[in-house]
Parts: C-alpha cells; structure tokens; sequence
C-alpha cells in the first residue's frame, strides 16, 4: 500500500527513498531528506516535476523542489493568521487519484475536533474546506477512517462501518470542489455465492 508510481515514468515505483524498476537495480529516488530528529521522521511524498513533500510526524511539512537536494519547511497552516497558537495537530496523507496536487487532511485536536482539507499547487497552499473531524453515529462519534481525492478534485471521506437495525452500513461525506458537503449512510447488501 506505500508504493505509489514515481511522477513522470510509466516503469518505476516508489517506497521510502527506494525507486523499484522493471529491468534496472533498486535504487534510491530522492536526493535527500530534510533534517528532522529522528523521532520526527515521517513519509516522502513524490510530486509532478521533480518536487517531493515531505510529512513529519510532528505535523511539519517540507517541500523540495529539485528533487530533494534542499528543502524548505511550510510555514503555511490551516489556522495561519489566528491570534491563538497552533493547535494539537495531525497532518496526512489521503489516498489521491494521479496526478492532483498536493493533498493534505490537517486533524485539529482542540475541542470541538476540525478536519481541514487543503492543497498545494503552482499558487501557494489553499484551504479546501473545514469540518467537523467526528462524524456522529447514533449516540456516539467516530473519526473518519479513510480519506480519499477524487480524480475530479473532490474528496470521500469514510467513516467507517456501522451496525444499524437494517444492517450494516458505510457513513461517508462527499466534500464538492466548493467545498460543500454531502452526508450518505450507505447500506450494506451482502450477496451470498452457491
């Protein structure tokens, strides 16, 4: 699941700095990494062009653009310009059609929990949308479970299966382009083979 095609080739895949590639020796991708501590290490990213991102599990991002020679860290939040400090934050990494920009979910640990979808492009980053980072079922409130960029730009994100009375079900919120959003409960119908 963390191999995801390398930007620009029709043969190549990518782990960690690890380029695998059909008829050639594994090799490494990236350049370099940003200086983090070691506790602070996180995910590379590979973008179009030679750019690559990088996530620390400290909720920092770093971004190079020639390949990872040298980096620079965001200074870009959610919350940038807010008079209060930062909030406890999460950053990740949904699972992204080929071929968009950047995308990031930055988790709000404060309470009430917010969600806020972002991306980065040739402009700068851009907040997508905000919400709330819970979604309620019933009495009770789950986090979303999985996040995923359509190829139209629009997000999914699933919060995870639920037993109801008539079933199981998915609940799912669909953010649009503007940033509007649609909540389904998606019933399950298992279909029995002979």
């Amino acid at each position: 699941p963390a191999a995801r095609p390398q930007p620009g080739t029709t043969d190549a895949v990518v782990t960690g700095s690890g380029r695998f590639r059909r008829a050639a020796e594994a090799d490494s991708w990236v350049a370099g990494l940003p200086g983090v501590p070691a506790e602070e290490r996180g995910q590379l990213v590979p973008l179009a062009g030679g750019e690559v991102a990088y996530l620390s599990r400290a909720g920092s991002v770093y971004l190079s653009s020639d390949g990872g020679t040298t980096w620079r860290r965001s200074r870009w939040t959610p919350w940038s310009g807010m008079s209060a400090g930062p909030p406890p934050t999460a950053v990740d990494l949904p699972t992204a059609a080929a071929g968009l920009p950047l995308s990031l979910a930055w988790f709000d640990r404060s309470e009430p929990q917010k969600l806020f979808l972002s991306q980065h492009a040739a402009g700068g980053w851009r907040l997508h949308a905000a919400l709330p980072a819970l979604e309620p079922v019933g009495a009770e409130t789950v986090g979303f479970s999985h996040l995923l960029r359509l190829a139209d730009g629009r997000w999914l994100l699933v919060a995870g299966c639920e037993v109801t009375p008539r079933g199981c079900a998915l609940r799912t919120v669909l953010v649009g382009a503007d940033g509007a959003t649609e909540r389904r409960v998606l019933r399950l119908q298992p279909t029995w083979l002979d």
